[in-house]
Parts: C-alpha cells; sequence; structure tokens
C-alpha cells in the first residue's frame, strides 16, 4: 500500500530527533556527535518549528508545494533557532545581547544551515526514491 506524499514529509520531521537519540550511543563518529549536538543546541526550537511544518505541510497537501517548502524551511528555522538562544541567554546569562552569545548563534545559524540541508537532501532523494518504487502517491491529504 502506498504512503501520501504529506504523510511521508509529516513522518520525515522526526528524523532530526530521532537520528542523533539512535545513532549517539551507537556510534563514536564526529557525525553523531555533531548531530546530538544540534538536538542539544536547538531541539526545543526544532520541536516548535516541527510542529508549524507539521501543520503546514497538511494544508499545502500538494507534493510540490511540500517540496519547495522543505528547500527553504532551513532558512526560516534560523529566526527561530535565533530567539530561542537569545532566550536562553537572557534566562542562563541574564543578558540577551551579549557578544559572546551574537557570536554562538552565528557558528550554530551556520551549523544548523548545513545540517538541515543535509537531512533536505536525504528526505526529499528518498521522497523520489520510494515515489519512484510506487511506495509514495501524490494524493493530497485532509487538511486538518
Amino acid at each position: 500500500m502506498a504512503m501520501k506524499a504529506t504523510s511521508f514529509f509529516r513522518v520525515a520531521l522526526i528524523f532530526p530527533i530521532v537520528l542523533p537519540i539512535l545513532l549517539g550511543p551507537l556510534s563514536n563518529s564526529a557525525l553523531a556527535t555533531t548531530l546530538l549536538l544540534s538536538l542539544a543546541f536547538g531541539g526545543i526550537q526544532y520541536v516548535c518549528f516541527a510542529i508549524f511544518l507539521y501543520i503546514k505541510v497538511g494544508r499545502l497537501g500538494n507534493a510540490q508545494r511540500i517540496l519547495n517548502l522543505s528547500y527553504w524551511a532551513p532558512l526560516f528555522f534560523i529566526p527561530v533557532l535565533a530567539v530561542g538562544w537569545l532566550l536562553g541567554s537572557l534566562i542562563w546569562m541574564g543578558e540577551m545581547f551579549h557578544m559572546t552569545s551574537f557570536a554562538v548563534l552565528v557558528m550554530l545559524a551556520t551549523y544548523s544551515l548545513a545540517i538541515s540541508y543535509a537531512y533536505v537532501l536525504v528526505v526529499n532523494t528518498l521522497y523520489w526514491i520510494f515515489k519512484s518504487f510506487g511506495w509514495i502517491i501524490d494524493a493530497p491529504d485532509e487538511v486538518i
């Protein structure tokens, strides 16, 4: 039985949370460490962003629109990451716009873009592979 494209992309939203958790204890590689750190420094922000994307993917319903959103999503995540990081700086250091926290934020945003686009590449490649085997259909899901 084929899965709808919207269902596939909704399920794929959990990969950035599940993959680091699974790889972390099983591997001592730089990749596993990087993914665990990405989850530690952006996990809460990602969960909030993923909830938004889950709803948005359901409303788009069209595979091509969802693919287009996937290419923009890493850029849209940067402000979410920044707000979380600045609020965290305010809570833990007592200063929201400390230059150290800003420098770390720039570094986190750069790594976040690289990691996010790697996930997008993997998910979109899997989508095209699964679609070519007939495991995914482009029929829209119901709008929630």
